[in-house]
């Protein structure tokens, strides 16, 4: 291109320039004076007042703050629908500030800035939203509380605790509330609010049944249950904490399985409560009582599922919850229960609390034909002793059993593996001692009896344990 040329070209891009920019220049001049219409393009919660005298874009904004303030909000997400009113979701409409921001498009900011806007509201259109304040906070509440309606967990694929059937995965939806927000945001600035179709997506599991089956996770191996009191209320929360905290782990070939690893300290940071517990042969108040009936319940699940069992420590008395010598004591830093897999697929460990009922079960790949018995023998019965406490508010030579003796044991546990009917593999798994519980009497020492009351010595009568 020739030099001349170009230049003939700049020229007449400038000369076009300017002449846009003064018939912009003189538009804003004619619509910014006393008694001006509303610039050309500006539109008012989707209704054109372009053009119109001020008093006519003032009665346009009157009914548009009406509609805007009083007509409900349809939000919709498939087949749900809910109807909201403009109020609740912290939008305010003033018909006089409406107006006085439709007049004031091209008319602010000087010369230069109101052509700009003339121009831009000409040929773009310029948009003014029929909320004059928008309560972000409470727009963002309101959207987000339609999320517990809406949303839907995914399901991991798992199994029946209590019956061992196979439970598919199931895919999960969660509301985009960022997204949503901004769609009921948007019709809120219109005078007649369209329909809001909320955003959600979708939440695949990260488990399938397929997912399991490659893994070699294919059945239910062993289960056990134990029940226990619901009505002490901290006990049982303490169970159904423990519980869900061992529910879902995965013991894969050759790991190692800590109870204490798993559960956490017995804490009240870490959601304990204090319940009676064992401590040197009696029961006391202490944070986290009632873990040890969880344990023990994993430590018989695991038995049946022939877990090579690594740590475990029998209680000093009998528990109640399970038989002798199948019992497990944990104590957080010093006790714990621990065994391996030593088989050749993972197993899952599921537990679950329904009512009184406790039930921890392992899941994986069960050889054909195997059986796993445990057999508890007796080896000998510990009798209580006696102890005797003076009461100087009993008449002399009175006594009253305060608390009734218990007898102890020693057992000998084993486990049988079973495979077409012919013990395979015998193993010795504990030998266990329970100590007994002593009787407390307690004996008068204060009063001699009253004459013809009876004698010194009457027979024991039982008191308050």
């Amino acid at each position: 291109m020739r030099p001349r040329a170009v230049a003939t070209g700049l020229v007449a891009l400038i000369a076009g320039a300017c002449l846009v920019a003064g018939t912009a220049v003189g538009a804003g001049v004619f619509f910014a004076g006393e008694g001006g219409r509303i610039a050309l393009g500006v539109n008012l919660g989707g209704i054109d007042v372009g053009g119109m005298t001020r008093a006519e874009a003032a009665e346009v904004a009157r009914r548009v703050a009406h509609f805007a303030s009083t007509g409900p909000v349809v939000l919709i997400h498939r087949d749900q629908r809910w109807e909201r009113a403009p109020e609740s979701l912290g939008v305010e409409s003033d018909p006089a500030e409406l107006a006085r921001r439709v007049a004031g498009v091209g008319r602010t900011g000087g010369v230069v800035r109101g052509a700009g806007e003339l121009w831009r509201a000409a040929t773009a259109g310029w948009r003014v939203s029929a909320a004059t304040r928008v309560d972000e906070a409470r727009l963002f509440e309101a959207v987000l509380a339609l999320a517990a309606e809406i949303d839907i967990e995914a399901r991991n694929a798992t199994f029946d605790v209590r019956t061992g059937r196979a439970i598919p995965e199931r895919e999960g939806r969660r509301l985009d509330v960022a997204e949503s927000t901004r769609r009921v945001r948007e019709a809120l600035g219109l005078a007649w609010h369209p329909a809001v179709f909320l955003e959600s997506r979708r939440v695949p599991p990260i488990t399938t049944l397929q997912d399991l089956k490659d893994l070699g996770i294919r059945e239910l191996v062993a289960s056990f249950s134990t029940t226990f009191d619901t009505g002490v209320e901290n006990r049982a929360h303490n169970i159904r904490l423990a519980s869900g905290r061992i529910s879902g782990v995965m013991v894969r070939p050759g790991e190692e399985f800590s109870f204490n690893e798993v559960v956490g300290p017995r804490t009240r940071e870490f959601g304990f409560r204090e319940a009676p517990e064992i401590v040197e042969d009696e029961f006391r108040p202490g944070v986290g009582g009632g873990v040890c009936q969880v344990s023990s319940t994993v430590y018989n699940a695991a038995l049946l599922a022939d877990m090579r069992i690594t740590a475990r420590q029998n209680h000093s008395r009998l528990t109640g919850y399970v038989p002798p010598g199948r019992d497990a004591q944990v104590y957080y830093g010093s006790q714990d229960l621990r065994f391996r897999n030593a088989g050749t697929a993972p197993v899952l460990i599921l537990s679950e609390v329904v009512g009184p009922k406790l039930t921890v079960s392992f899941f994986g790949d069960r050889p054909e034909g195997r059986e796993v018995r445990i057999i508890t023998s007796h080896v000998a019965t510990l009798a209580p002793g006696v102890r005797e406490v003076l009461d100087a508010k009993l008449a002399k030579g009175e006594r009253v059993v305060e608390k009734e003796g218990e007898p102890g044991c020693e057992v000998t546990t084993e486990r049988l593996v079973i495979t077409g009917g012919e013990v395979v593999r015998r193993e010795v798994l504990s030998r266990d001692r329970y100590r007994p519980r002593d009787a407390v009497v307690r004996i008068g020492t204060d009063r001699e009896a009253e004459p013809g009351a009876g004698p010194i010595n009457p027979p024991v009568r039982a008191g308050k344990p």
